[in-house]
């Protein structure tokens, strides 16, 4: 089995593959954002700058802030357009990995620069600390030097300290991930990736089933397991057949009803 530290390094960089740079923008809201804040927070520009910081077993230990380079990602959808920016700190060469990413979402209103941002972390402190778990807080600042242009200063960056249901680093990230783009995008992610990397993504996205019961055919979105949702199935609906589907054919208005379990 590929190593966490290898997984969480090729993700970080199929993400630099996958996103738009941002003096391409395709979106003109975000390629604005961009000419505002691009001074401020300057872009990785070429692979080899990124490979640079991608931690590895070579270099378990990576801070984005020592090269004061960030990762831009794309614009999210929906309105107002906001543009993630994406700083890293991590330190594989641990116990427990600590893993510290932080992002900030800038937008703009009334022609101003505004913009809220997260951190998403593994467990701190011992198994005594107040947040000894993986979670999301609010940030006013990427670190030291580099605060987030337009944040409310009043932001709470203590608490709260949201759960997530990460199990590790790739976790952490796809939780990110998941929180600016939804579980859809994940799952096309994990479509263009291959090998073990593969697998770990496809397994943070819910599977799909067709369940065949009598004449009726019902398609299912579900998180839980094979085995407990087949369980499941066959309690509910005696004698029925249990298919596999893809996430197009549960979306698909084809006249079977769609239920999540």
């Amino acid at each position: 089995m590929t190593s966490e530290l290898k997984l969480f390094g090729d993700l970080l960089f199929q993400l630099w593959v996958s996103h738009e740079k941002p003096w391409a923008y395709a979106n003109g809201d975000a390629s604005v954002i961009y000419q505002q804040i691009g001074d401020l927070y300057r872009s990785f520009e070429r692979r080899e700058e990124l490979e640079a910081f991608i931690p590895s077993h070579a270099k378990p230990s990576s801070n984005f802030a020592s090269t004061k380079r960030f990762l831009y990602l794309n614009p999210c959808e929906g309105r107002p357009t906001f543009v993630p920016v994406l700083s890293l700190k991590c330190d594989f060469d641990r116990q427990e990995p600590e893993v510290r990413l932080r992002v900030g979402l800038f937008l703009r209103d009334v022609d101003q620069i505004r913009a809220i941002g997260l951190r998403f972390e593994s467990p701190e402190g011992d198994d005594e600390g107040i947040h000894h778990y993986y979670h999301a807080q609010y940030i006013t600042s990427f670190y030291e030097g580099a605060p987030l242009k337009g944040a409310p200063a009043w932001l709470p960056v203590t608490q709260p300290a949201m759960t997530l249901e990460a199990d590790g680093p790739v976790g952490l990230l796809l939780s990110l991930l998941v929180s600016l783009y939804g579980v859809d995008h994940v799952w096309r992610l994990a479509l263009a990736l291959t090998g073990d990397l593969h697998t770990y993504v496809k397994e943070f996205t819910p599977d799909h089933w067709l369940v065949q019961a009598g004449p009726d055919q019902l398609k299912y979105r579900t998180w839980k397991s094979s085995d407990r949702f087949k369980l499941r199935a066959v309690g509910r609906h005696a004698g029925g057949a249990v298919t596999s589907i893809g996430p197009d054919i549960y979306r698909a208005d084809d006249g079977r009803p769609r239920h999540v379990d």
